[in-house]
């Protein structure tokens, strides 16, 4: 039987498939590009804040731990506006996997079709669950490049460019600086075989990663960036309300999909390299980057997201399939594809994809024309970015760790919250602490059942959705 033997050209039209896929992301999405934006238009206003800027917890310590994204992120937003969002977020998707094709190009000795194989497998996982107008694009960007030099070092001893993770440490302390921990851990396997094999580059790449620490100093908030990280991920409530910082857990609906393709994929690549004729390929880093990350994604779901782009690369070295001559150039099928993406991407644009909404539009609406912008406004996680965009300071938003005592230092908002939620909260002391002017309540809540039998309260507005409800307190001056 003849073995599969792809030419160059054949195995690049695979990269259609993540191109195709991107056309139909549902580009607004995601609620935390609100408060991102609100974050990027305080920083060129006013500079970088040291206090809670948001919400109405002014008293609140704050690190914005991402403020270089968020900057970047409104300067696109107010010079080109949702479309500019919309494509920065393709052109890095694009830039993403590239690198991930480098990254397995590198790792596969230069395997055109198994590269192109996996790194579509790979950039296809993370379009589904990780990719949005978030700083993980830019730290995905950085990481790869961290990875990329490495693997260039494990290569060649000699290799100069191990001396930019420097500057690798300094722009992802900056642009993402909860990620900055995996600047570390992605370093670790390979000083693990170094020092093993008593090879005398884990002394010289020992001694660039704590420059580049020192490096990553250079930021506004200086040694409380670095540790950012390990106060917020996974500390108090925090796993209840963000998704990636759940644990793998098949029985939980709303991951179930995306931990069964994880499982998957890992299974897969395990029965690939236990069938493989390539059994010395196993180097200790390889088998720290393939079970380490995948142990870390069984403890929280963002880290899934490394196991796609580091670990799912190396699976480049044991799959067996040559590439074949380059003896036919399909242009006409590439000419085809091309056309059916840009029909798609106009299409999008047609439909306005890319434009951001909320669903709370005409409730925020109502809200300008009745109240002003200083009232005292309870709004919930989700919908609390979007009214700090319009200029309101809400009860909550969002960002989860910065209502954590740990991280703010005067209360544990997201406990209160969450009691809240859960109908624990004696919700009569809960009013009248705050004094809310104005209640922005979801019809799903236990808070809602609550207000709207409340006598001090009245219903003032009822969104188009049918589900969010404005209530006004009867004697507020507001």
């Amino acid at each position: 039987m003849k073995k599969y033997t792809p030419s160059k050209y054949t195995s690049y039209m695979l990269f259609f498939l993540p191109m195709f896929f991107a056309m139909f992301m549902n580009f607004s999405r995601e609620p935390d590009t609100w408060f991102l934006l609100s974050h990027g238009r305080y920083v060129l206003n006013n500079g970088i804040p040291y206090t809670e800027i948001l919400s109405m917890h002014s008293d609140f310590s704050f690190i914005m731990q991402q403020w270089l994204s968020a900057t970047v992120f409104y300067g696109i937003y107010k010079i080109f506006g949702e479309f500019g969002l919309y494509i920065f977020y393709l052109l890095m998707c694009g830039v993403i996997t590239y690198l991930i094709y480098r990254l397995c190009m590198i790792i596969s000795n230069k395997k055109i079709y198994v590269s192109t194989l996996v790194t579509v497998i790979s950039i296809l996982m993370l379009q589904l669950n990780f990719i949005s107008v978030r700083p993980q694009l830019f730290s995905y960007v950085l990481l790869l490049l961290l990875m990329i030099l490495l693997q260039l070092f494990y290569k060649d001893e000699n290799n100069k460019l191990i001396y930019l993770l420097l500057v690798i440490s300094l722009f992802l302390i900056n642009f993402h600086a909860a990620f900055f921990p995996m600047f570390i851990i992605i370093c670790m396997p390979y000083l693990a075989e170094y020092l093993l094999k008593r090879d005398k580059r884990f002394i010289k790449l020992l001694i660039i990663i704590f420059i580049s620490c020192l490096t990553s100093l250079i930021n506004p908030y200086g040694i409380d960036a670095l540790t950012y990280g390990f106060s917020s991920y996974g500390v108090g409530n925090t796993y209840e309300f963000v998704i990636e910082m759940m644990p793998f857990d098949l029985s939980n609906k709303m991951i179930f999909v995306e931990c069964l393709e994880f499982l998957g994929l890992f299974l897969l690549a395990n029965t690939v390299m236990i069938f493989s004729n390539k059994k010395e390929e196993l180097k200790i880093h390889t088998i720290l980057y393939i079970y380490g990350f995948f142990f870390m994604g069984l403890i929280g779901m963002k880290n899934i997201s490394f196991y796609f782009l580091f670990s799912l690369p190396f699976v480049c070295k044991f799959i067996n399939i040559k590439d074949g001559k380059d003896t036919f150039i399909p242009y006409k099928t590439y000419i085809l594809l091309g056309v059916i993406i840009l029909s798609f991407f106009c299409i999008n644009l047609y439909r306005g994809s890319y434009k951001l909404e909320s669903g709370i539009e005409d409730v925020v609406s109502y809200l300008d024309k009745n109240a002003s912008k200083d009232i005292t406004l309870y709004a919930d996680y989700h919908t609390g970015s979007y009214v700090e965009f319009d200029g309101y300071k809400p009860y909550i938003d969002s960002r989860a760790e910065v209502y954590l005592k740990k991280n703010n230092g005067k209360k544990d908002v997201l406990d209160e919250y969450y009691k809240l939620l859960k109908g624990t909260l004696d919700m009569d002391k809960f009013i009248d602490t705050y004094k809310f002017d104005y209640i922005m309540v979801n019809s799903y809540e236990k808070f809602y059942d609550f207000i709207k039998n409340n006598e001090d309260y009245e219903l003032v507005y009822e969104g188009k959705n049918k589900i969010t409800f404005l209530f006004k307190r009867k004697y507020s001056q507001t």
